[in-house]
């Protein structure tokens, strides 16, 4: 069974807005993770851990510093 022109243009266009769909609807997925992600190291980066060999090396270098 053989299409006919009209039958290939319109499942060439079906195949064409599921293709959309379906990419429009992962981009809308990836954003919002990627939002999610954005806000929560936001707030890590307002609020940073103090570095711990920044730390360490301050304590070491304190008794040097009063001899």
């Amino acid at each position: 069974m053989a299409y006919s022109p009209e039958q290939y243009q319109a499942s060439k266009e079906r195949i064409k807005a599921a293709q959309k769909r379906y990419y429009q609807r992962t981009r809308d997925a990836r954003l919002s993770y990627q939002k999610s992600y954005d806000d929560k190291n936001q707030l890590a980066s307002v609020n940073p851990k103090p570095n711990l060999l920044m730390v360490k090396s301050n304590l070491i270098m304190k008794p040097n510093l009063m001899n």
